[in-house]
């Protein structure tokens, strides 16, 4: 019996759509110093939380206090 997944078409790819990429280590320090000066830290938390842990956008909206241990430096992103 033939593999079905192998019949499909593959999805046509679109010129205007654009790689996502990543800021280099000097482009994050940037970052960094532009949100600490002058920002509140309703904005400047997140970014520093993503720009030090690496995790994702959605990782780190859906975090709650309850993902975050206090007492030890973990954070737990299971979403």
């Amino acid at each position: 019996m033939p593999n079905p997944v192998s019949l499909a078409d593959l999805p046509k790819s679109s010129s205007k759509q654009s790689q996502a990429r990543s800021p280099t280590l000097e482009g994050v320090g940037t970052i960094l110093t532009a949100v600490e000066v002058g920002t509140n830290m309703q904005i400047a938390l997140p970014i520093r939380l993503i720009a030090s842990t690496s995790t994702r956008r959605g990782g780190a909206a859906a975090l709650r206090c309850s993902d975050i241990s206090f007492e030890s430096p973990e954070v737990i992103v299971d979403e």
